[in-house]
């Protein structure tokens, strides 16, 4: 009897097991990146004084390590529905790696710009670290699209309904960085505090909806 060789461009015979262990390793890297930004102060006698300082860069810690951290989540619970990948799916989620991995650039960026910078330069920050949210946005959404239209990846079929439904709902991260640009031309700090906005309605739904476990593990 002849086995006949596997489609070499058929991905979803893989198991998803190996991608959801390294970007775990990515989403940890990336958010324990993210505490080098912050200060220690080195003036004795002003601790205090230097701490009130580097408000910005708490701020900006906070923000990302919410989105970070909301990123995960939702990775976590996208991959607890998934049973197999293909291509299309290790590339987008190649893609949505790099922008969480990138993230305490524009983070140190925002810190910076509101510690030492002219109000010119933290208009260019926070366009950048809203240009990164937008475009993180924009691939976790085409991350989602490939697996609710591509049931054979899917534990359950049944689970495409339920992804047609965060997608919506993961539209509405668009929104804070989108008017966080035009906001910060003339108040910077609000436009700075919009981007903690998608990860905070995000960790609020989780907490009011009901649901039941979905690890498969």
């Amino acid at each position: 009897m002849t086995v006949p060789e596997p489609d070499a461009d058929d991905g979803r015979l893989l198991s998803s097991t190996r991608i959801e262990a390294f970007s775990d390793g990515v989403f940890a890297i990336a958010i324990t990146l993210l505490v080098l930004d912050l200060r220690t102060p080195t003036t004795s006698g002003s601790f205090a004084h230097q701490l009130a300082e580097e408000w910005s860069a708490y701020v900006a810690y906070l923000a990302s390590f919410l989105v970070i951290g909301t990123v995960w989540l939702t990775h976590h619970r996208l991959f607890a529905r998934i049973d197999r990948v293909d291509g299309s799916l290790l590339q987008l989620n190649l893609g949505v790696l790099l922008l969480a991995s990138v993230l305490p650039f524009p983070t140190a960026i925002v810190s910076a710009a509101f510690r030492d910078g002219t109000h010119g330069d933290q208009v260019t920050a926070i366009l950048v670290y809203s240009g990164v949210s937008i475009l993180l946005t924009l691939v976790w959404q085409g991350l989602v699209i490939h697996v609710e239209r591509t049931p054979a990846l899917l534990d359950r079929a049944a689970d495409a309904v339920a992804l047609r439904a965060e997608l919506r709902q993961g539209w509405f991260g668009l929104v804070p960085p989108l008017v966080a640009a035009p906001v910060v031309l003339v108040a910077p700090i609000p436009a700075l505090l919009l981007q903690m906005v998608t990860p905070l309605v995000y960790l609020g739904s989780l907490h009011r909806t009901r649901r039941q476990p979905l690890s498969r593990r």
